[in-house]
C-alpha cells in the first residue's frame, strides 16, 4: 500500500479538482488544462494530453477509493472465512455470533466498493 499512499499523497498536494480540457482554437490539435478557481493550470500541451491530465485528475482520487474498499472487503471476506471456518470446527454461540459479525462488517465494505465504483463511473468521461 506504500506507493497507493504516494498517489494519495501526490493527489493531495495537486490543486483541487475538477480540471477541465481546453482546444487553444477551435479545430486546433494544441490544449491546455483548467480549473475554475485558477485557471490555466497547463498550456502547450496536445489537446488529448490535456484531456488525459483532466481526467486523471478526478479519476486518481476515485481509483485510490476503489482500491483502498476492494483492500477492505478482501480482508473482510478472509475474517468472514476464518470465523466461517471455526464456527464449524469449533460449534458455539460466541463462535457463530463472530462469524454474524464479521458477515456484517463485509456487507458495509461490499457496499464501500459499490459507492467507489459509482463514484469512478461519474467522473469518467461520457
Amino acid at each position: 500500500m506504500d506507493a497507493l499512499n504516494k498517489l494519495k499523497a501526490i493527489c493531495e498536494a495537486a490543486t483541487p479538482g475538477p480540471w477541465r480540457a481546453s482546444r487553444a482554437y477551435e479545430n486546433h490539435e494544441s490544449g491546455a488544462v483548467f480549473d475554475d478557481d485558477c485557471g490555466l493550470l497547463a498550456g502547450n500541451l496536445f489537446f488529448e494530453d490535456a484531456a488525459f491530465i483532466s481526467t486523471a485528475r478526478s479519476a486518481m482520487p476515485a481509483l485510490i477509493e476503489l482500491v483502498e474498499a476492494m483492500e477492505w472487503e478482501r480482508e473482510c471476506s478472509q475474517a468472514v472465512s476464518a470465523c466461517a471456518k471455526e464456527a464449524i470446527l469449533r460449534p458455539s454461540e460466541e463462535n457463530k455470533e463472530a462469524h454474524k459479525v464479521a458477515y456484517c462488517i463485509y456487507k458495509d465494505a461490499t457496499v464501500a466498493v459499490e459507492a467507489a465504483r459509482a463514484k469512478l463511473e461519474a467522473v469518467c468521461p461520457k
